[in-house]
């Protein structure tokens, strides 16, 4: 029998669908507050002297500092996917790289694209050439920084060599925000301000790309027949069969668990008229203690199925118990990435356009 490509690949998944948003939230989240933290420890006196004598060397000394922050507080939310620790180091050595880079030239870019004539270099032809040389030079930079993590990566994952172009595709969609506010200024007349440093967006297309990411190793995959039916793709009918579970049980459910018993797992599968639902126990745990719950009432054994699962379609849930008298059900399908992806960048750039008009008033 076929396995399921949509259940089969959310098991292989290394951020599960439901932890999606959660993972992407928390990882966004450490990620500005390291950055914050960064900017408090180098605004010290110190480090602004050293910025007066040596900006060069301030910029070294601060990328490394605001690098391992950035590595230190994003491998917190990692260490239960990747537990390697040089995750850090990638991180500090890549921005700090990146960072230099992008100071030691940051003075030519304002003269190239926001200077006289004057201050361009002999032609305009010449500026072009210059200006892609730095431009090229930056984007080299992001793929060193994305060959780095890799390496990290690929002890855990599988088929991940496309992580290496992940900062260069971050730096890419970076810059579309500058380039629309610069065209609304100039052709259409609008009082966009311009954007010159979406930060906020690198871990967010960051966390995205983990959510697409695959483990390496199969263990713990299930390939049974309930695994292996085909799934229900809507998100929003698995959903409203999901709630409808949800309020079905708890009516049903009275036993407290023993905290001994610990948490109980279950693959449950519903048909779109609700007319055949069916569980199996992700553990050893689950299938000895099914009893203590409500399923045996609602629902049937994958061992009782036998042919009813032929030409059936499930939603799929993780069904968890957890001890005094917690239910919770989350959709093997999770909110789309898609959906996701759209609302966080999107939130993102609006967020930071309303402080740069702020700061403009």
């Amino acid at each position: 029998m076929p396995i399921s490509y949509n259940f089969a690949n959310a098991q292989r998944l290394v951020i599960k669908p439901f932890d999606r948003l959660g993972f992407i939230s928390l990882y966004l989240f450490a990620t500005v507050i390291s950055i914050y933290a960064a900017n408090i420890v180098t605004g010290q006196a110190p480090f602004v002297h050293l910025w007066q004598q040596n900006p060069m060397q301030f910029i070294i000394i601060a990328g490394l500092i605001g690098g391992t922050f950035m590595g230190a507080a994003q491998w917190l939310i990692l260490r239960q996917y990747f537990p390697d620790w040089k995750w850090i180091l990638a991180v500090a050595v890549g921005s700090t790289l990146f960072n230099t880079l992008q100071f030691a030239f940051d003075k030519r870019f304002d003269e190239l694209l926001f200077g006289t004539v004057e201050n361009l270099s002999s032609s305009r032809s010449n500026a072009a050439t210059e200006l892609t040389a730095m431009y090229m030079a930056l984007l080299g930079a992001t793929v060193i920084a994305g060959f780095l993590q890799w390496y990290i990566l690929q002890a855990y994952v599988a088929s991940a060599k496309w992580w290496m172009i992940i900062p260069l595709i971050t730096t890419l969609v970076a810059i579309i925000p500058l380039v629309l506010s610069v065209l609304a200024q100039q052709y259409i007349s609008l009082p966009f301000p311009i954007l010159t440093n979406i930060i906020y967006l690198y871990p967010a297309i960051q966390a995205i790309a983990f959510c697409c990411l695959h483990k390496k190793s199969e263990q713990n995959i299930l390939q049974t027949a309930l695994a292996c039916a085909p799934d229900i793709t809507g998100y929003r009918k698995s959903r409203s069969l999901g709630n409808k579970l949800y309020a079905r049980l708890t009516q049903l459910w009275a036993t407290e668990l023993n905290l001994s018993v610990g948490q109980l797992s279950y693959l449950v599968g519903i048909n779109a008229t609700r007319s055949h639902i069916f569980f199996e126990p992700m553990n050893a745990t689950s299938a000895n203690n099914v009893d203590l719950t409500p399923l045996p009432i609602i629902a049937s054994s994958v061992d009782e199925a036998d042919q009813q699962l032929e030409g059936e379609s499930f939603a799929k849930f993780q069904l968890l118990f957890l001890p005094p008298g917690i239910i919770q059900i989350r959709p093997w399908r999770g909110i789309p990435l898609v959906w996701i992806s759209i609302g966080v960048c999107g939130a993102i750039v609006a967020i930071q356009y309303c402080l740069a008009w702020l700061q403009v008033g």
